[in-house]
């Protein structure tokens, strides 16, 4: 199942034509205001020594345009469940894999991780293969068609961590939204300007501001040829594993996200369940400002403390596991419920059209 692109994105939220350049300089300016810092040499240390799980063999997708997106299906026993997993900024899909195999060992959920393009696995050059700043949303929103295909029927959650949260948000305002049946966003990146963000996420980042600048200001004249060169560089000296990737062009930062945070926004619907989980100590986000921020992007969302954890932790916490495992599982058994009271009431319905054809049988 394809998902076209659309010629209004901005009315979605997609980042190609920002309000104004004025808007975004502010916002630009607000998220440098103090001195960078430095992650702590911590911040990875869970992560990194995080054990080797048994994941299922690679498999491709391949994107409209060609290219070859890596993923890994976790299959469940009997689960009537499916959550697709997307990894943060730098990130790749093995990062979820602990979530993912611990969601189908438990039957709650079959799971996918997939690599970003330019990321991990999957074709292109790293940081540098977003050719367009709707493109990731065209590869998850085909992506998700995919899996739907594959799992017929299933209820089909979001699932994403940090700049991958954004990702979901921005699917959320797109024509992908009809596949998905809920949201769960992991410490998520909700647009610049967002007043969760803390400068420089914590350090994580660092901006090439002016070339930053004079893209936006090329691109709102729609000059868009040198959208490939780096904004972003990441801090990963304390990354232990080679896939993480160093930096990104422009296209991909616009690409990995919801773009400007956007407090007049839709959004999303009461009908689609939200669970928003993060760690007391996140080293890129301030979680206590999540209320006040979900209070715009989904008002019914259920915003819950992964305990005193980081940012990076929240991926291999066997706290944080067992609250999305628990939420998925109520959510699904939820549906199972309703459906059945459905299918209950339609079968004691009396059928009243049934005796009219019999009688015009006769």
């Amino acid at each position: 199942m394809k998902i076209s692109s659309s010629e209004t994105i901005a009315k979605h939220g997609r980042p190609v034509d920002w309000r104004s350049l004025l808007a975004y300089v502010r916002a630009l300016e607000d998220f440098t205001r103090s001195t960078p810092a430095r992650l702590s040499a911590r911040t990875f240390a869970r992560i990194n020594a995080a054990p080797a799980i048994q994941s299922p063999p690679v498999q491709e997708f391949e994107a409209r345009d060609g290219c070859r997106l890596a993923y890994r299906a976790y299959a469940a026993a009997e689960s009537r469940q499916v959550v697709v997993l997307i990894h943060g900024s730098a990130g790749y899909g093995d990062q979820m894999g602990i979530i993912a195999r611990r969601l189908a060992a438990a039957n709650v959920a079959s799971a996918y991780t997939i690599d970003m393009r330019g990321h991990g696995l999957s074709d292109g050059r790293s940081g540098h293969a977003v050719r367009h700043p709707w493109q990731l949303i065209e590869d998850m929103g085909d992506f998700l068609g995919h899996v739907r295909e594959t799992h017929p029927g299933a209820r089909l959650c979001l699932a994403g961590h940090s700049a991958g949260g954004g990702l979901a948000l921005g699917l959320s305002r797109s024509e992908a939204a009809g596949l998905i049946d809920g949201y769960l966003f992991l410490a998520p990146f909700l647009g610049l300007g967002c007043p969760a963000n803390r400068p420089y996420f914590g350090g994580w980042v660092s901006l090439r501001a002016l070339k930053l600048r004079a893209l936006t200001l090329a691109n709102l004249f729609g000059v868009a040829r040198f959208n490939d060169a780096t904004v972003v560089d990441f801090d990963i000296r304390e990354t232990t594993d080679a896939r993480y990737t160093a930096n990104w062009s422009y296209n991909t930062m616009l690409a990995f996200g919801p773009g400007r945070w956007l407090p007049d926004a839709a959004p999303i619907p009461a009908d689609k369940p939200v669970l928003v989980l993060a760690g007391d100590d996140d080293d890129c986000f301030a979680p206590e400002l999540y209320a006040d921020a979900f209070a715009i992007v989904a008002p019914h969302a259920a915003i819950r403390s992964a305990g005193p954890i980081g940012h990076w932790d929240l991926l291999v916490s066997d706290k944080a596991i067992a609250e999305m495992a628990g939420w998925l599982a109520d959510h699904a058994l939820a549906d199972f419920v309703n459906k059945t009271r459905v299918d209950a009431a339609a079968r004691s319905t009396p059928n009243r059209a049934a005796p009219k054809r019999l009688k015009e049988a006769s």
